[in-house]
C-alpha cells in the first residue's frame, strides 16, 4: 500500500467509524467491569464487628443469625477465670468496620481444664511447699502433724489420698500439706510393728502420732493395693522403745513369711 492510499484511509469515514465502534466497546467494558467489581466486593457497604468477647459460642451463633458476617473458631486457650467455651478474643476488633460477608475469627476458653503434675514435694520446708505449689495454680490448705522437726512438709494430699510425685490433677485443685510441728511433751513408746500388714502398720504409726519413714520392701509392689500382701518383719526404732510423739519410723516388708523374727505374732501386746 503506497503512502498515499494509506493517507486516504485515515482521512476516510470508514476507519474513524470503526475507531468509535472500538472505543464505545472499550468504555462499555470498563464501566461493566466497575461495576462487576463493586458487586463482587460489596464496595460502599460495610457492617460494624459486633463484640463477641465474653459470649459462648452458641450465643455468637444467635447474635450473627440474621447479620451479614459469621465466625471461626480457630484456637483456645486455658483461663481459669474464664468459663468453658467462652469466647476470649477476636479479630477483627469490636466496632471495625468491615464489608458484608466477612468472618470474624475467635479463640475461646476450653472446655477442659488444665492438667497440673503434682512435684514431690515430701520432706522440703512448709513455705517452699505452698510457694511451689501455688505458683503451679493448685489451692493449699494446711494440716498439722506431731514430729521430729518443725514447718516440715510430711505428706501432700487430695480428697483424702495420698500424692505421688507425677500425678495429675485439675488446674485449680486442693491439696492439703502435711506439716510437721515439734512437740516437746510427753514420750511414749514405740508400739510394735513386727508381723503387721503395710496398712495395719500405718495405722498403728498413725494412730499413735509418729511418722512412717522409709518402706523398704525386698521386691517392690506393682501397685497400692498389693503393699498390703507385705508384713514388716523389721522396724527402726524397735518396738517400745521410749520416743517423743512425731518420731519417724521405718520399716522393712516382705511377703517371705521366713523372714519374720521367731516368737513374734502381730499379736504382741502392746503397752
Amino acid at each position: 500500500m503506497s503512502l498515499k492510499t494509506a493517507i486516504n484511509f485515515i482521512k476516510s469515514k470508514f476507519f474513524w467509524k470503526n475507531i468509535l465502534i472500538a472505543l464505545c466497546i472499550f468504555l462499555f467494558l470498563f464501566i461493566l467491569s466497575l461495576f462487576m467489581l463493586r458487586f463482587i466486593t460489596h464496595h460502599g457497604e460495610e457492617v460494624v464487628v459486633p463484640d463477641l468477647r465474653g459470649l459462648y459460642v452458641e450465643e455468637a451463633e444467635v447474635l450473627l443469625q440474621n447479620s451479614d458476617i459469621s465466625f471461626e473458631v480457630v484456637d483456645s486457650v486455658y483461663l481459669r477465670s474464664k468459663g468453658k467455651g467462652e469466647i476470649t478474643e477476636q479479630t477483627p476488633m469490636p466496632d471495625t468496620k468491615v464489608k458484608k460477608g466477612r468472618k470474624i475469627y475467635v479463640t475461646i476458653n476450653s472446655k477442659c481444664k488444665k492438667q497440673v503434675t503434682v512435684p514431690e514435694m515430701r520432706n522440703v520446708s512448709y513455705r517452699q511447699a505452698k510457694a511451689t505449689l501455688e505458683a503451679l495454680g493448685f489451692n493449699v490448705e494446711i494440716t498439722y502433724k506431731p514430729a521430729e522437726y518443725n514447718n516440715l512438709t510430711l505428706d501432700i494430699k487430695h480428697d483424702g489420698t495420698s500424692l505421688e510425685a507425677g500425678t495429675h490433677l485439675d488446674d485449680g485443685a486442693t491439696i492439703l500439706l502435711v506439716v510437721g510441728q515439734s512437740n516437746n511433751g510427753d514420750q511414749v513408746n514405740i508400739p510394735s510393728l513386727i508381723g503387721f500388714t503395710y496398712n495395719e502398720a500405718l495405722n498403728l504409726i498413725n494412730g499413735n502420732n509418729f511418722v512412717l519413714g522409709i518402706a523398704d520392701f525386698d521386691v517392690q509392689p506393682t501397685n497400692e493395693a498389693e503393699k498390703n500382701l507385705y508384713l514388716v518383719y523389721e522396724q527402726t526404732p524397735s518396738a517400745y522403745e521410749l520416743c517423743q510423739t512425731g518420731k519417724r519410723i521405718d520399716l522393712k516388708l516382705s511377703r517371705d513369711t521366713k523372714k519374720q523374727p521367731k516368737k513374734t505374732t502381730k499379736h504382741d501386746e502392746f503397752f
